[in-house]
């Protein structure tokens, strides 16, 4: 996402506006802090698509199987990894 102040956004509207027309989403910042996002109101086009439809036009790759969802911790056995690096740094 495009970051830009509110001084730049207010000389160069037009430009920002025509970026967010074709999908781009933009950070507006005051003193250096995020205080808004200007973005269409409208998906950008390659959003609306499915996967399917990507797929069919050759704009991406895919094998056709479901997402597998992956687990989120895993449980190791033997001691945790900070104890060997711990080891390592004596």
């Amino acid at each position: 996402m495009r970051t830009v102040t509110v001084s730049e956004l207010k000389s160069k509207l037009g430009h920002y506006l025509d970026c967010t027309a074709r999908g781009e989403a933009i950070a507006i910042t005051r003193r250096g802090k995020v205080v808004g996002v200007l973005a269409s109101p409208e998906p950008a086009p390659l959003a609306k698509k499915s996967l399917e439809e990507l797929a069919e036009e050759g704009v991406l790759l895919w094998a056709g199987k479901k997402w597998e969802e992956i687990p989120k911790t895993m449980k190791l056995k033997g001691k945790p990894l900070s104890k060997y690096v711990l080891e390592g740094r004596e």
